[in-house]
C-alpha cells in the first residue's frame, strides 16, 4: 500500500522543511519499519521463486547487445552526468527527474508532471538519505505517476551497485512471466525478493547493477514477451 501520509509529509517539507515536518517524516518511517515484518511474513507465501533464466557466464555479452527504446546516449548522460551529480548533491532535481522518467516510460508523462518541484526534491532527499530501504521506495512511489518500476530507477541510479530496475522484463528473465498479458502485481515482499536476488547475481557473476540490468532487460526482449501497450 502506498503510504499516503508519508507523501503528505513530504508535500509539507517541499514547500517548508521544518524540524517539525522533518521530526513527523522520521516518524512516519518508523512506524514503516515496525510493521514491516508482520506485513512481511504475510506476504511471503505470495512471492514467487526468483531464479536466473540464463547463465551467468551470458550476462556480459547479453548486455554488450542491449538497445533500449531511448538511444545510447539517453542512458550515457544519465550514468555519467546526472546520477553522479544526484549522488554528490543528495538528491536529483525536477528536471533531472523528468528526464529519467521520461528515459524509463512515456506513458505517465501527463501525472508525472503533475507533481511540483519542491515536492520532488524533497521526496527524492529523503529516498537518497534514509536508512530504511523500505521508505527509500516508498517515499518515491507517493509522488504521481511514479511505481515500482520508476521509483526502482532513482535508486538504481542513485546508489551504486545496491538497486536493481524492476520492471515485467527483468522479473521475466528471473522466471515471472506476465499471465495474460496482464502487469505483474509487485508487493513490498516481492521488491525485497527481487533486491536480494540481483545483488546475489550480481556478486556472483562479478558484475555491476547496471550490467545484470540491461542483461536481464536484453533477455526478456529476446526471448519473452512483447511490451505492453
Amino acid at each position: 500500500m502506498r503510504p499516503a501520509a508519508l507523501h503528505a509529509l513530504i508535500s509539507a517539507r517541499g514547500r517548508a522543511p521544518t524540524p517539525d515536518i522533518a521530526r513527523d517524516i522520521a516518524d512516519a518511517i518508523a512506524q514503516l519499519n515496525d510493521k514491516a515484518p508482520q506485513r512481511a511474513a504475510a506476504a511471503h507465501d505470495g512471492v514467487p521463486t526468483l531464479r536466473l533464466q540464463f547463465d551467468l557466464e551470458l550476462i556480459p555479452e547479453l548486455s554488450h547487445r542491449y538497445r533500449y527504446r531511448v538511444g545510447p546516449m539517453v542512458e550515457r548522460h544519465i550514468v555519467h552526468d546526472l546520477a553522479p551529480a544526484a549522488r554528490r548533491r543528495g538528491y536529483f532535481t525536477y528536471d533531472e527527474f523528468l528526464y529519467i522518467c521520461h528515459w524509463k516510460t512515456q506513458r505517465s508523462k501527463p501525472l508525472i508532471e503533475r507533481n511540483e518541484p519542491a515536492v520532488v526534491e524533497a521526496a527524492m532527499r529523503t529516498a537518497l538519505s534514509t536508512k530504511s530501504e523500505r521508505v527509500r521506495i516508498e517515499v518515491l512511489r507517493s509522488l504521481d505517476g511514479v511505481d515500482w518500476a520508476t521509483a526502482s530507477v532513482f535508486l538504481h541510479f542513485g546508489y551504486v551497485d545496491l538497486y536493481p530496475i524492476v520492471d515485467f522484463r527483468a522479473l521475466e528473465a528471473l522466471g515471472v512471466p506476465r499471465k495474460d498479458g496482464r502487469p505483474i502485481y509487485i508487493s513490498m515482499a516481492l521488491w525485497e525478493a527481487y533486491v536480494r536476488c540481483c545483488r546475489d547475481i550480481a556478486s556472483r557473476a562479478h558484475v555491476d547493477m547496471r550490467t545484470l540490468d540491461r542483461a536481464m532487460w536484453q533477455w526478456s526482449n529476446e526471448n519473452g514477451a512483447t511490451e505492453p501497450e
